[in-house]
């Protein structure tokens, strides 16, 4: 695996999100059908299709990795404009000003960029931690992304400890109550599914990791 993220890499990780995305457009789509409107696999699919497609063209505006998960999250907001295509869009905004400035992102700078994704979406959308949401998989990934940086792991460690926490935090979030947006109409009903846009969160962590390994 890579341990740092430049232009280059950045431009495979936007390729891999849409080759899970679409992989798994299925399994969002029923998990969405059950809780909300059933189009996330759809929104989640043309969003990272978009971003791909203009990989090129980004790559040329951006002078450094940051500013093109920037951009991706403009095109995403753009070109995705759902509820969770906003919040998707403003997370990669966020992250990617993070880090932006540098030519390539470490294993600490990961860990800010995972950070600033969780918080730019629970600024948006007013959720928490625990509310069964994509919070409930990015804040103990960020969590674990802090604490390998801080042990002086590298990108593949600390990117690999961030979705296996993320992934946890996917089963765990199955037994928590719904409370915000559509899911939230279901209330009790929503304890022991799963949470369709928590899934997406997983995914994208997944892509980072199989795009660098």
């Amino acid at each position: 695996m890579a341990e740092e993220i430049g232009k280059a890499e950045a431009a495979a990780i936007f390729g891999q999100l849409k080759a899970v995305m679409e992989k798994n457009r299925d399994e969002l789509t029923a998990l969405d059908a059950a809780l909300g409107d059933g189009d996330l696999g759809m929104v989640m699919a043309k969003a990272f299709t978009l971003v791909e497609e203009k990989t090129g063209e980004i790559q040329e505006k951006a002078s450094d990795p940051g500013r093109m998960f920037a951009l991706a999250g403009m095109e995403i907001g753009k070109n995705a404009p759902s509820t969770m295509g906003t919040l998707i869009a403003s997370g990669f905004m966020k992250a990617g000003k993070a880090v932006s400035g540098k030519q390539a992102v470490g294993a600490a700078d990961m860990a800010v960029f995972i950070k600033a994704f969780a918080d730019a979406i629970a600024s948006l959308g007013g959720a928490k931690q625990g509310d069964k949401t994509v919070l409930d998989v990015l804040y103990p990934a960020s969590e674990a992304a802090s604490r390998a940086a801080r042990e002086g792991l590298g990108l593949r460690e600390v990117l690999e400890r961030a979705l296996g926490a993320a992934q946890e935090g996917l089963e765990e979030g199955r037994g928590f109550m719904a409370r915000h947006g559509r899911p939230g109409i279901f209330r009790e009903k929503t304890i022991g599914m799963t949470d369709p846009g928590s899934l997406a969160g997983v995914l994208i962590l997944r892509a980072f990791c199989e795009a660098l390994s």
